[in-house]
């Protein structure tokens, strides 16, 4: 992982020995230049016009293909607005209601999935748990999950948390969204986004897709680093769309983001559901809309979203200012790219050039106590001391028949710390929060590829006073109940 870092960490420490004003986007383009490796393309729209673009790094590394402005990328997670467009369409033609139960759709669900709006679908208000959180937990790749959305929420059988009631990010409910499509306009996502957004904006280069033979010539080769500092292939291997499946490039996004800007994809009506945080059965308010993250705590309105290829072969960030008929996109294929930096950057052009009157930092997004810093605190609350002798009745191996996946917990080298292995996952060491509760030190990766967002916490269960299992909790889908095997 050292050089991985180093990248991100050169252009860090430069920005800020050299200072931003003297550090522009055209310099950090010339240092993924100078790399010789994967790159990445950015770009500000205002009222249609380009008001900056730069492209830079490859496409294809080995072949030193040139990322350009007409290169193709998955843009992952940013599709979920696209989606959340597509069911807001089947709105518009009284085909389909925000308020529908949708168990009208997926009756299997009903032993648990009571209460489920369409619009809790799009605003991650549900309850459904995130198979994508899940399938990480598997210690591989979500690719490599083959249990299909729906069936693996039958066999979870369970919500997170009753529907209406709470927030929580995943990537499950926009699966069943794109269904949803698919059974009311008797299409596929890809079809009715294509015949009713893409084809008729002219994006002739978008396209919902899922886990192609063939990437296409176009399209980006996602990559990331080893330790090693080489460049390992990471094609997008996503296999079901909605939450994501989305490929583009900055010159059709631009397209797209006219339109939306001027309101030509829905009815205003609709259209109003993007700009207002969407609000849980109490009447409390939070910062997402149908796909998109919002953010005026700075004094300028800004909605925004990020994506992550599971795969961890492309990053991509998008932010629109919709007072101000401003947009600015950035899609890279490489994991380890600088966004923080890159967008900064951006930010910094953007106040600099007066395309909003206003600093750069009233338009960076307000950042909040997140998760990961619960998760955080939460670690530094282990202080729990346990004997070899301890920690030897928690040793052995655990099977969970819903994700096919089996924990091997060990003793270290030394005897003094309890160690979880999955599959090709490095050992990971356990830190006491309570007797029978433990947190992972760290999140788990392989050869540096993210495999979750957070570290996972494991709540041992006791028959007849023995271990018999544990239930895990990762992040968007927790109790994952996983038994233990007799020796």
């Amino acid at each position: 992982m050292k050089r991985l870092w180093s990248l991100s960490l050169a252009i860090f420490f430069l920005l800020f020995s050299t200072g931003c004003g003297e550090f522009d986007l055209d310099d950090f383009a010339a240092y993924y230049d100078n790399e010789g490796g994967p790159g990445a393309t950015i770009a500000i729209f205002q009222d249609g016009e380009t008001k900056y673009t730069k492209s830079f790094g490859y496409s294809s590394v080995s072949d030193k293909t040139a990322i350009t402005s007409q290169t193709v990328f998955p843009i992952s997670s940013m599709s979920k607005h696209i989606t959340a467009a597509c069911v807001l369409k089947l709105v518009e033609r009284e085909q389909l209601r925000l308020d529908q139960d949708i168990l009208e759709f997926f009756p299997q669900l009903s032993s648990f999935a009571q209460g489920i709006t369409v619009a809790d679908l799009l605003n991650h208000t549900s309850g459904i748990p995130s198979r994508s959180s899940a399938a990480t937990m598997r210690g591989q790749q979500i690719f490599k999950y083959e249990k299909e959305p729906v069936d693996w929420l039958v066999a979870h059988g369970k919500l997170e948390f009753e529907p209406g009631t709470k927030y929580q990010y995943g990537n499950t409910s926009y699966y069943l969204a794109a269904e949803i499509v698919r059974i009311v306009a008797q299409k596929s996502l890809q079809d009715f986004a294509e015949e009713e957004f893409f084809s008729k904006l002219g994006m002739d280069d978008t396209f919902f897709r899922s886990y192609p033979e063939d990437l296409g010539a176009n399209v980006a080769m996602g990559y990331a680093m080893n330790e090693e500092g080489e460049y390992k292939e990471r094609p997008s291997k996503i296999q079901y769309i909605g939450a994501v499946g989305v490929f583009t490039t900055v010159e059709d996004f631009k397209k797209w983001e006219e339109a939306f800007h001027k309101k030509e994809l829905l009815p205003a009506e609709l259209h109003a559901r993007y700009e207002s945080s969407y609000q849980l059965d109490s009447g409390e308010g939070f910062n997402y809309a149908y796909g998109l993250r919002l953010d005026d705590q700075n004094g300028v309105k800004k909605a925004f979203h990020a994506g992550q290829d599971y795969d961890i072969g492309y990053v991509s960030y998008f932010a629109r200012y919709p007072e101000h008929g401003l947009t600015y996109v950035i899609l890279s294929n490489a994991s380890h790219f600088a966004m923080s930096q890159a967008r900064g950057l951006v930010e910094q052009y953007i106040a600099d050039n007066q395309l909003i009157d206003t600093d750069k930092e009233s338009l960076a997004t307000h950042k909040e106590l997140s998760n990961n810093d619960q998760w955080e605190e939460a670690k530094a609350q282990a202080k729990l001391d346990r004997s070899p002798a301890e920690l030897e009745l928690y040793a052995g191996s655990y099977y969970n028949e819903n994700l096919d996946a089996n924990y091997s917990l060990q003793l270290n080298a030394e005897g003094n710390a309890l160690e979880v292995r999955v599959n090709e996952i490095d050992p990971v060491e356990l830190l006491w929060l309570e007797e029978d509760k433990a947190i992972a030190a760290s999140t788990y990766h392989i050869a540096g590829i993210w495999l979750s967002a957070r570290a996972p916490i494991f709540k041992f269960t006791r028959t007849d006073g023995a271990i018999s299992g544990f239930q895990l909790d990762g992040g968007g889908t927790n109790g994952i109940d996983f038994i233990r095997i007799p020796k």
